[in-house]
């Protein structure tokens, strides 16, 4: 996500937390818990499409392309003892249909690949016995068709994940209107609820005001790159974020409610608290590597919340 949408999405991590941190003040109105659990799901939709939009999709290609290349070697190696053979016994037709050069496999279009593989195994196969002196073997004829399957599975599995990928970039952008909307939004109606407070609940009131809030950022926060998960920390509550890292990995950090900052730290323990290491200063992103960050090689990275508040880390490795 862009720093823009990283800022409003913390609105609703910051109002999701307000709503459950205060249930018992908020209960009267119980349409305040009911917008409450759809904020919080449709925050946990965003993230999971958005997560599925940006994934790289190169490995797809990949595939594809390695399954490519296993059918277009073994195609060429038959196609070639298929031309010997013919050529010591003469049939011009068959001949024609295995006589192309190398380039026309290697650079033609997938589905002609495919289709010229199929020609191919259609001459060779009556007389895959009789192409040993060819340098071709029965087993490299039958693999001709195994390789077609292996291909023709993945040859449009870049376009169906790259189509994926698209639909759930589209579905984040829908419910993140959805939340944000002027009028109908969720926030929209957690607001209107909230208002007669304003006048019977001040300091409630006033807390709310600070989870509404947009924190802006001035750039910096988008996760772009980053494989970035979301960490709850009640007052005074540890949790360990990742095993141990090269000092080289990059890492992305940024504290999404409260007024005091986590403390970051290396330890011995998943379970060890952390009494000091790097602090997190609330609404900053960090984007630095472990060495930057100061701390001593160790088993695990973990966080601690020395504040009185419930607060949320996004934090993520480089990928």
């Amino acid at each position: 996500m862009n720093s823009e949408t990283e800022d409003h999405i913390g609105t609703l991590i910051k109002v999701n937390q307000f709503c459950k941190d205060n249930s018992g003040a908020l209960a009267s109105n119980p349409n305040i818990a009911a917008e409450q659990t759809t904020l919080e799901a449709d925050t946990e939709r965003i993230f999971q499409n958005d997560s599925i939009h940006t994934r790289p999709l190169e490995g797809f290609t990949q595939m594809k392309n390695n399954s490519r290349k296993d059918l277009q070697t073994i195609v060429l190696l038959v196609r070639a003892g298929c031309m010997g053979y013919y050529t010591a016994n003469p049939n011009p037709g068959k001949l024609m249909i295995v006589n192309f050069p190398d380039s026309k496999i290697e650079d033609d279009r997938d589905k002609i690949v495919y289709t010229m593989a199929d020609q191919v195994h259609d001459v060779a196969d009556p007389i895959k016995a009789l192409l040993a002196p060819f340098q071709v073997t029965a087993a490299d004829v039958d693999a001709i068709p195994t390789r077609m399957t292996a291909y023709k599975n993945v040859l449009e599995l870049p376009r169906t994940e790259e189509a994926i990928s698209v639909a759930a970039g589209k579905e984040r952008d829908r419910i993140y209107q959805k939340c944000f909307e002027e009028q109908t939004g969720t926030l929209a109606k957690i607001g209107n609820y909230m208002l007669p407070f304003k006048y019977t609940n001040a300091v409630l009131y006033d807390k709310y005001v600070v989870a509404r809030a947009i924190d802006s950022s001035g750039g910096g926060a988008d996760t772009n790159g980053y494989d970035v998960h979301n960490y709850a920390l009640a007052a005074g509550e540890s949790k360990s974020f990742h095993a141990g890292v090269a000092a080289s990995q990059q890492l992305y950090f940024r504290q999404i409610g409260g007024t005091v900052g986590v403390i970051i730290c290396s330890a011995a323990l998943a379970t060890d608290a952390c009494a000091a290491g790097f602090t997190l200063t609330p609404a900053l992103t960090v984007k630095k590597t472990f060495a930057e960050l100061g701390l001593a090689a160790n088993n695990f990275i973990n966080f601690t919340n020395p504040g009185s508040e419930t607060v949320t880390v996004r934090a993520g490795l480089k990928t």
